[in-house]
């Protein structure tokens, strides 16, 4: 028979255990110093790679979301949190679990502190770049959200959705229009809030990449693909096409040394067959020396006159320069758009780039 002093042991520990299931869960979901904690770090998250698993979720956001009577919860003054269910339904993120954009609100205080993670799917920075470099200070919703002004912020200087409207009240934000027609006039108009231009000027082509960080809209073996029609960059993608056509067609005119009367496919292959067999001997070598010492350093203009070649030298580095700070800016738009660096690079204000682009342009000068 159990003794009555290990009874009382017993009862002690049952206290103890049932006190720490009534208070102690509790303080540990603020966290161990009472802050903020992760609600899904002890409630399970669905399988959100599935499509049970994303409903599940979206049901769960609607249970509060989903009622009218949401608003009333909310602090007087805050914006609107409560979502037209059948509305959302037919938007183009209505097939989305809410936190794959809402990437912070599962938590305690549940209030989102970090902008929509549009990037973590949506990472074509190209195209966007290739609008125009000041839209890399420019959230996505700003340009992709129907029916709301924008604002720029005063902290970020970072064009955004406004959050309350010309009477101070708070603006609606929670309805998903989501759209991929931009509205350009939304900003480009006159007497815009944003300060942007009053007219959008077409993207830059490939052959201004000498001078300005700019790449083609149009897309290339599946690279870039432009979100609207570029004919800017399709002009000029035809007219250095053309360009570079009518100069090899110059060039294959004249006699090939040792093989005259050549016909120009003969020419082409001649020409083919030569530089394959370059690439495998050791010549090779050789070219590559010969084009950074003639090509790049300009070695014959520097034997010839010294002040001459200062000259050369001040415009050519410039233009290579920039031409290659503009190759591997679209290179890290094209390939790793999300990465910092690419977003540095794409961004003429930023003080590094801005400095390199006009230091070399004073060098021409």
């Amino acid at each position: 028979m159990m003794t009555t002093k290990r009874a009382y042991r017993i009862g002690i520990v049952s206290l103890l255990l049932a006190a720490w299931l009534l208070t102690g869960t509790a303080v540990w979901a603020q966290g161990p110093d009472g802050g903020e904690q992760d609600c899904l770090a002890c409630h399970r998250q669905p399988n959100l790679n599935g499509v049970a698993g994303t409903q599940a979720e979206i049901s769960q956001c609607l249970e509060c979301h989903g009622d009218p009577e949401v608003n009333d919860w909310a602090a007087a003054g805050r914006t609107p949190v409560y979502i037209d269910e059948q509305h959302y339904a037919g938007t183009l993120h209505h097939g989305i679990a809410c936190t794959a954009c809402h990437s912070d609100v599962a938590r305690n205080p549940h209030q989102a502190a970090e902008p929509v993670a549009c990037t973590d799917c949506h990472a074509t920075l190209l195209t966007h770049v290739n609008m125009g470099a000041p839209h890399v200070g420019t959230d996505c919703a700003a340009c992709h959200w129907e029916g709301l002004d924008v604002v720029r912020e005063a902290a970020t200087a970072q064009v955004v959705l406004a959050e309350r409207d010309a009477a101070g009240d708070p603006l609606n934000r929670t309805a998903h229009d989501v759209t991929t027609d931009v509205d350009c006039e939304k900003c480009h108009t006159a007497d815009n809030r944003v300060g942007a231009p009053a007219l959008a000027l077409p993207p830059r082509s490939v052959i201004c990449m000498a001078c300005h960080d700019a790449s083609p809209t149009v897309g290339i073996a599946g690279v870039g693909g432009a979100a609207v029609t570029d004919f800017g960059s399709i002009i000029g993608l035809l007219i250095f096409t053309v360009g570079v056509v009518v100069n090899f067609s110059i060039y294959l005119r004249g006699e090939v040394p040792g093989h005259p009367g050549l016909t120009t496919m003969q020419k082409l292959s001649y020409l083919v067959a030569d530089f394959v067999g370059l690439l495998f001997s050791r010549r090779v070598g050789r070219l590559l020396w010969g084009l950074i010492t003639e090509g790049i350093f300009l070695r014959r203009v520097l034997r010839e006159s010294v002040g001459r070649w200062v000259m050369h030298t001040l415009i050519f580095w410039p233009f290579l320069g920039r031409f290659l700070l503009g190759l591997l800016t679209w290179m890290g738009e094209a390939f790793w758009p999300s990465a910092a660096w690419t977003q540095v690079l794409a961004d003429k204000n930023a003080p590094g780039v801005a400095f390199a682009y006009d230091f070399l342009a004073a060098l021409v000068i």
